[in-house]
């Protein structure tokens, strides 16, 4: 769960009092927190214009791996994951779809065509389709 400053707590599915980890790094309150379908990553979206991708290991830790910046424009309103967990693609307020190489940590810039088989992607939850 995130607050209106962008502080994010990792609760404990089984236990919502428990807080298993904290996370500082958002300046501004997330939209949207997605795991990756391996459960090795978070992605965080938030009003600051920027997506935290957050490396998780087996004792609860998060490091961050990957602050995207100056891509948006705007408030990252979605996120979905690729299969492989390898692949994730944003939109923004303004109306911007973009495609991320997180095992790379860059962006790709034709993702739009050489992203867009709908059975690479695990989840379709972003508020503007492809």
């Amino acid at each position: 769960m995130s607050n209106n400053y962008g502080d994010v707590a990792i609760i404990d599915y089984n236990d919502w009092n428990k807080r298993l980890s904290s996370i500082y790094k958002p300046r501004e309150w997330c939209e949207t927190m997605v795991y990756s379908p391996n459960e090795e990553l978070l992605a965080i979206g938030g009003h600051d214009d920027t997506i935290y991708i957050y490396k998780t290991n087996e004792s609860g830790e998060y490091t961050l791996q990957w602050e995207i910046l100056h891509c948006h424009s705007s408030a990252v309103l979605g996120m979905d994951w690729s299969r492989d967990s390898r692949y994730l693609r944003a939109v923004d307020q303004a109306y911007a779809k973009m495609y991320y190489d997180v095992e790379n940590s860059q962006k790709v810039n034709d993702g739009g065509t050489s992203l867009n088989d709908p059975t690479l992607w695990k989840t379709v939850t972003c508020k503007l389709g492809w």
